[in-house]
């Protein structure tokens, strides 16, 4: 009898012992009921008009405020940038932002290193080593404080002591840790699992606050930067995607100021399309992983036994000439247009957000985020590619480029856009 994956299968507890260390037992790392019951309500939250009303006041204010001023900087005083540090920062802000109320305002003009981001990165690439190194000996490894259990736990102490600092400051603002909804998703978050009987003492709140960062920060750069690499290799993608926004300030209130506002991202079908065009090529997780919890068969026959880990490539699921025909390589938005206008694939096609009872419960949220980015870009600067600066791609857990992105910026004419 074939069972759903739901009740089957989960990410199990290597899974859970590999990635402990860093998101705790978060929502990344849960299984079943808990996990059902924790993505309820954070779907719930996501779901609020409150959520909406202040997303899109934030990401509004990051792009224009921040994001725009940085590169008028930059161009006007001939820097290059490495665009995917710019992204990373931006979204870092911006998830810190939505989630908790607070700017860590780590997207400055002189971008400065940003202690977090860099231990961060180093954890996250320190966890992944557990998952080719045998078990007795990155147990050894972290007993002995040696190698990457070292920079493991050195970085962890950055992370954790930065997410301290967020709490003490609210703490400090005289807000209720558990009872804050007015400051952030995951405070309103947190309200709904009391309201459901499940208290989170501080340690959950922690590692939760860690796994929110991990999944908005990481995700949401990577997407924009494969995105801007892929335009500037397609002039005719990018001249649409202007003639796209220019209809729409053209109708548009902000018209004179060259800004969009929430009601104008909705508009844009084209550039939407071409952002998961873009995600279905260079997905952000590029795989999944699941284990067994039981003996089972899946769909189409395969014994599976209790303990068996499953994967599933992401990024092959997008390239599939069975499954998008026999231009799958190629990056053509009009894929997914129908009659001018965005038409959604089924989850289990394009599952860059994951399917089912694990689907991304942010994913408006991140297309609102990438759209507005993108289009307050493009309309205001061409984004060149440094001549022979090497793009790589980099598999950790997030898709990522190993050199970054270098380009310069290139203001518009505002009479020619």
């Amino acid at each position: 009898m074939v069972k759903t994956a739901y009740h089957n299968f989960g990410k199990g507890d290597k899974f859970k012992e590999m990635f402990a260390n860093l998101f705790g037992d978060s929502v990344l790392v849960q299984d079943g009921e808990p996990f059902k019951q924790t993505n309820k309500s954070i779907a719930l939250a996501f779901a609020s008009p409150a959520f909406r009303n202040k997303t899109v006041t934030i990401l509004s204010a990051a792009v224009h405020k921040k994001l725009i001023p940085l590169l008028s900087h930059a161009a006007a005083n001939y820097i290059p940038l490495d665009l995917q540090d710019v992204f990373r920062r931006l979204a870092f802000d911006n998830t810190c932002m939505v989630g908790f109320g607070i700017d860590p305002a780590s997207l400055d003009l002189d971008l400065t290193t940003v202690p977090f981001l860099d231990a961060f990165d180093g954890a996250i690439e320190a966890l992944l080593l557990r998952a080719v190194l045998p078990r007795f000996c990155w147990k050894m490894m972290k007993f002995l404080r040696l190698g990457s259990e070292a920079r493991l736990m050195s970085g962890r102490t950055v992370v954790y002591e930065f997410v301290d600092g967020l709490l003490a400051r609210l703490s400090a603002a005289g807000y209720d840790l558990y009872d804050s909804p007015c400051l952030g998703a995951f405070w309103t978050y947190i309200r709904l699992e009391r309201e459901s009987g499940r208290d989170y003492s501080l340690e959950m709140i922690r590692s939760s606050m860690v796994s929110l960062i991990m999944a908005g920060k990481d995700t949401l750069s990577a997407a924009l930067t494969f995105f801007f690499w892929l335009v500037a290799q397609h002039p005719e993608v990018e001249a649409k995607i202007l003639a796209e926004l220019q209809g729409i300030l053209h109708k548009s209130a902000k018209k004179e100021e060259w800004t969009f506002g929430f009601e104008e991202v909705k508009q844009m079908d084209y550039l939407h399309a071409a952002l998961s065009e873009s995600l279905r090529l260079y997905p952000p997780i590029v795989a999944e992983g699941t284990e067994a919890a039981e003996d089972d068969v899946l769909p189409d026959g395969t014994q599976t036994e209790k303990g068996a880990q499953v994967w599933y490539s992401i990024y092959s699921c997008g390239r599939l000439e069975s499954v998008w025909g026999e231009d799958c390589l190629e990056f053509r938005p009009e894929r997914w247009l129908q009659n001018e206008r965005f038409v959604r694939q089924s989850d289990f096609k394009f599952a860059v957000f994951n399917a089912g009872p694990r689907r991304c419960a942010g994913r408006e949220f991140a297309y609102w985020h990438m759209k507005w980015a993108a289009a307050s870009i493009l309309i205001h600067y061409q984004i060149k590619m440094v001549d022979k600066h090497p793009v790589i791609p980099k598999f950790t857990i997030v898709l990522s480029m190993k050199d970054g992105l270098l380009v310069t910026i290139h203001p518009r004419n505002r009479d020619r856009v």
